[in-house]
């Protein structure tokens, strides 16, 4: 592995949070802010219980402009959670649809969205609940109703899931639903995270949150998982993405969350990687790793504290935490 320092200008923006972020190729993101996740049972900073789920607007053609919240059509947002998200544009149509993680209170759900980027108004069309999307985590779609969710435990009690994730008992799993019924796909992870796919739609990367690991998958005709591949990054990852190059960026998670999410005033560490890719045609692994670069990392303890997500748009990055602030970067040097 060979980690590169890059010194980029920032400009943070304070939020609830900034869980998760996609883009659209015009540069309008949309990330989830307001999660409120358990992963301690110590609790979680009192001040969690105060926010609010809000999906919020930035556009990274107009940095200096806040992030604006969206409004919704038919949905009742007052008991949501949004947590990891994924554009769908239709091939076709060119319709534009935002898929939600909904891990609000009752039971936890993906939400599907037209997004009219007019009026910016998100409009409701489908919640879809199925007893194998137990504990999503993140989403992606492949087509106007179906995607690839990572349920990231099995336990529910938060005592019970640390000891799942610390011990490793690899009981996570990723799922897929075409907006009807559901199945597993892939099993036996230590907290399966992030996903992604790549732009053919023919592999599907996913986070190994505490194995350090992004394994790469293909998909079948039938939408089950074949696993080709396996990127060894040896530190505890979050959310993907894919850039216009193909190449992932990955949040990178420090165990210190545990602590940070029960007493926001702790340190938390975060760090960006990017791994470079290039495909590799007749052989059985699908991509050659050309190189892994930390772009960015602190030490959580300033205005920004952990890292979720990192989102790469020509030259420009949003970097992403589960509680706080967001932050903008134009990469200058890299």
């Amino acid at each position: 592995m060979i980690l590169y320092q890059s010194y980029v200008p920032k400009i943070y923006f304070i939020v609830n949070g900034s869980e998760d972020i996609d883009v659209l190729p015009n540069g309008l993101a949309i990330f989830s802010s307001g999660l409120h996740y358990d992963m301690n049972p110590s609790g979680v900073d009192p001040a969690m219980h105060q926010f609010k789920g809000i999906l919020y607007t930035f556009d990274m053609n107009n940095p200096e402009a806040k992030p604006a919240p969206l409004s919704y059509e038919n949905f009742d947002d007052s008991a949501f959670v949004p947590h990891g998200i994924d554009f769908y544009i239709d091939p076709k149509t060119q319709e534009v649809s935002l898929f939600v993680v909904n891990r609000g209170a009752g039971q936890h759900s993906i939400e599907i969205f037209h997004f009219d980027q007019a009026n910016m108004v998100l409009k409701h069309r489908k919640t879809v609940v199925d007893e194998k999307i137990s504990s999503p985590n993140d989403v992606v779609a492949v087509g106007p109703d179906s995607f690839y969710t990572t349920n990231d435990r099995y336990f529910h009690n938060s005592l019970l899931g640390m000891v799942e994730g610390f011990y490793p008992l690899k009981l996570s799993n990723v799922v897929f639903s075409d907006g009807l019924h559901a199945k597993s796909v892939a099993e036996h992870f230590g907290m399966a995270n992030g996903i992604n796919i790549d732009a053919s739609g023919k592999y599907v990367f996913v986070g190994s949150a505490f194995a350090g690991e992004v394994v790469i998958f293909e998909r079948t005709d039938k939408n089950d998982l074949i696993e080709r591949q396996r990127i060894n990054a040896g530190v505890a990852l979050d959310n993907i993405d894919v850039d216009e190059n193909g190449d992932l960026w990955l949040g990178v998670a420090n165990f210190g969350i545990l602590d940070y999410s029960s007493n926001f005033t702790k340190p938390c560490p975060g760090a960006v990687l990017q791994v470079k890719l290039s495909k590799v045609e007749g052989s059985k692994e699908p991509f050659k790793v050309d190189d892994i670069r930390e772009v960015f990392a602190n030490s959580g303890t300033g205005e920004f504290k952990c890292v979720s997500s990192a989102l790469f748009h020509r030259g420009k990055l949003l970097i992403g935490n589960p509680f706080s602030n967001l932050m903008y970067c134009d990469v200058v040097a890299y």
